[in-house]
């Protein structure tokens, strides 16, 4: 088979994104989703995708849209996405977890997704007690048991369309109809997998691993993390913010958003 692996090199978040689309038109694979999200669903998917953004705290954060091109974020909704979802454990009452229930530490609504651990905070202290010349700074994000979430449909109500995990009892709790299995439904784990950092010369670098990536979501995704790289930096004498690199076996493309794709590269 011809797999076409990419890397891009890229100075802001805003050119690494428009090379990842152009790229994405260029050598995205076309398959079909058969569990998960956008389950029977065709996208445009990269092989495997690798980058490096040189100066990714460049302002505006978020991608200048041409005219008539709706913002795919904005800075607003990026410091958002980091205060809300990357420094923030608590859950919402739909949020099963959250980046920050591994980030900072917190207890999802079951012990698959609970981490006791702040690994943010450890993070930091380690560079401070250990120096800056090592490579153990990396944060894992998800426990091995997520995996079993894909193993157990959801339960719909038929009557009130409402869907809920898994339950001993069969029955809505809302309007006392009996709840059916949805197997096109079922819970998932978190996307994003790892932030790994490293200083050299003076700078922070973050490494993000993904397991799966919609390209819609990298400038947002990527932003948040780059505040992140700000947050520690600030907390370390002499490190300066540097840059991200990433990785992923599925950057893709829904075919639902491809039309908006060519739009934005002129295709």
């Amino acid at each position: 088979m011809d797999f076409r692996p990419v890397f891009v090199e890229a100075k802001t978040i805003d050119d690494c994104w428009f090379q990842l689309l152009q790229s994405a038109y260029d050598k995205g694979r076309q398959y079909a989703k058969t569990a998960g999200s956008r389950t029977g669903m065709t996208v445009h998917a990269f092989d495997f995708v690798s980058g490096f953004i040189h100066y990714p705290h460049t302002r505006p954060l978020a991608p200048i849209m041409p005219e008539g091109i709706p913002p795919v974020t904005t800075d607003d909704k990026i410091e958002s996405y980091f205060v809300n979802y990357l420094m923030d454990s608590n859950l919402e009452k739909n949020e099963h977890y959250k980046y920050s229930t591994w980030i900072t530490g917190g207890v999802g609504k079951n012990e698959k997704v609970s981490c006791e651990i702040n690994q943010l905070d450890w993070i930091i202290n380690h560079f401070k007690s250990n120096g800056y010349g090592n490579n153990h700074c990396y944060i894992m994000v998800g426990n091995p048991t997520t995996s079993y979430e894909y193993d157990t449909p959801y339960m719909e109500c038929k009557k009130c369309s409402k869907k809920f995990k898994f339950e001993k009892s069969k029955k809505c709790p809302d309007c006392g109809n009996n709840l059916e299995i949805n197997e096109l439904l079922r819970p998932t784990t978190p996307c994003l997998r790892a932030l790994d950092f490293r200083i050299v010369d003076g700078y922070l670098l973050t490494n993000v691993v993904y397991r799966a990536w919609d390209i819609f979501a990298f400038p947002e995704n990527i932003g948040g993390f780059t505040l992140l790289n700000e947050y520690i930096s600030e907390q370390l004498d002499n490190v300066e913010a540097g840059p991200i690199s990433f990785s992923c076996k599925s950057l893709h493309c829904p075919e639902d958003m491809f039309d908006i794709l060519k739009l934005r590269i002129r295709k």
